[in-house]
């Protein structure tokens, strides 16, 4: 059965993520341009969730069997090498999160094939794929060839526009899986926080940093992010510090977003921030300190104390 892209469909709470129709959307035009078939593989879960999206799928393999419920990455791992046995298809698309990552990484090892994990585009290069990654904070795109068969990719944090989460009649093949059940890890309990904002679509941000202080300060960060009817982010910093959920984090452990507008409050720059907004439209930012690393990244540069500076910017926007 060569010839065959496949897409891996992460479940969440509500069926398939959106992740993974992004997955399919950057999927889908590769498939068509080379001729080859589109298939989604999910793991666990109930049929119905996944007859629910729509995702231009030719069909959709369910792995279906005991300890598949929850993700574990052994679990998961064993379940597609036993779909795959010895002829894998040749290239498989993981979304762009933790699990997808972890599946991908772990399948690439076993077949000792080529991984690349937050894949701007790919194309056939001879007998391999050559894929890109935005690298060196988004300064350069360096084309990774990769051999091996399957070739694992996850899709770039933003990726493109995925299709809708609808209805359609995708047809779903239950396979059952036997032996995945085998781990060194057990669930016993897991707490799902439903998702209050998605940072990847909000045009304007106002993130906030360990820089915020204290309460009364970050009060009037929330009223201009309002008046400005934009979304607040955080760097880790402030999220370990309590002051927004881990949703709201951006950067390398958290979202990579590109708003028209990111407005960074308190925040100094380190890399693993940078690289989750480095690409926004106009990068303003409020810093006390003169040497700031994001200030060097920044369109438009505020020298000053956060307590003084932001209330004068709501003032002028309230004007």
């Amino acid at each position: 059965m060569a010839g065959r892209i496949w897409v891996y469909l992460e479940r969440g709470p509500g069926g398939i993520l959106e992740e993974s129709a992004a997955a399919v959307s950057f999927a889908a035009p590769a498939a068509q341009r080379w001729g080859l078939s589109l298939e989604g593989v999910c793991i666990g879960g109930s049929a119905f969730q996944i007859a629910d999206a729509a995702l231009g799928l030719e069909r959709v393999l369910h792995l279906q069997g005991e300890g598949l419920e929850d993700f574990r990455a052994k679990a998961y791992g064993n379940a597609m090498e036993a779909l795959m046995g010895d002829d894998p298809p040749e290239l498989i698309v993981f979304p762009s999160t933790t699990q997808g990552e972890d599946l991908a990484s772990w399948i690439g090892a076993a077949y000792h094939a080529g991984v690349l994990l937050g894949a701007r585009s790919i194309k056939r290069e001879g007998e391999g794929y050559v894929a890109s990654r935005v690298e060196f904070e988004g300064k350069v795109e360096v084309d990774y060839l990769l051999k091996g068969r399957p070739v694992c990719i996850t899709t770039e944090g933003q990726g493109p526009e995925g299709p809708s989460l609808g209805s359609t009649d995708v047809e779903v093949v239950a396979i059952p899986t036997a032996g995945a059940a085998e781990d060194a890890t057990r669930i016993i309990h897991s707490d799902l926080v439903k998702r209050t904002v998605n940072l990847k679509d909000a045009k304007v941000i106002v993130a906030v940093g360990a820089g915020v202080g204290d309460e009364g300060t970050f009060q009037k960060v929330r009223e201009l992010a309002d008046l400005l009817k934009g979304e607040l982010g955080a760097t880790r910093a402030a999220v370990d510090a309590g002051w927004l959920s881990h949703d709201r984090q951006i950067g390398q452990t958290g979202a990579k977003v590109r708003p028209d507008l990111y407005v960074a409050c308190g925040i100094s720059g380190a890399a693993q921030h940078r690289v989750g907004m480095i690409e926004s439209g106009t990068i303003v930012s409020i810093n006390i300190d003169p040497n700031a690393p994001i200030f060097r990244y920044s369109h438009y540069c505020i020298e000053g104390d956060l307590r003084e500076v932001v209330p004068k910017l709501i003032d002028l926007l309230k004007g």
